[in-house]
Order: C-alpha cells, then sequence, then structure tokens
C-alpha cells in the first residue's frame, strides 16, 4: 500500500519473481512514473489505483503488506 512510483515493489518483485507482487496508491502519476520503471525492470508487477482505504481486492487476497513509503 503506498506503493509511490513503485521502488520497492519492483525490487520484491525482482528478487521473489515467484510472488505475487501488488502496488497500490491513490496517486496516478506516482504510479505512472512506477509503471516506466517497471518497464524498464521487466519484473511482473501489478500496479493498482486507489485509497488504501478502499482495496480493489478481497479480504485475506494477501499474505504480506509493505507501507514502507506511506510511512517516511
Amino acid at each position: 500500500m503506498g506503493c509511490r512510483t513503485g521502488t520497492l515493489a519492483i525490487l520484491i518483485g525482482a528478487e521473489c519473481p515467484e510472488a505475487c507482487v501488488v502496488g497500490m496508491d491513490g496517486d496516478p502519476r506516482a504510479l505512472d512514473v512506477a509503471r516506466r520503471k517497471r518497464a524498464h525492470a521487466g519484473v511482473d508487477v501489478t500496479l493498482n489505483e486507489g485509497p488504501a482505504y478502499q482495496l480493489s481486492c478481497p479480504d485475506a487476497s494477501f499474505d504480506r503488506v509493505f507501507s514502507s513509503p506511506v510511512l517516511h
């Protein structure tokens, strides 16, 4: 949640290619940057737009959640 420009999500996707990585952020401009970074890195990371309080995925969809960029 709060993936911003995708750096952490892309790093996780590159280090754990077997994982299903989903980045989410409410800022479409930040996600545009994340999409460009994802294409350059060539990793399989899903990027969704939306606020953390309105997840587009059903409950219990994820095993881990990272939100470090939001906390800085």
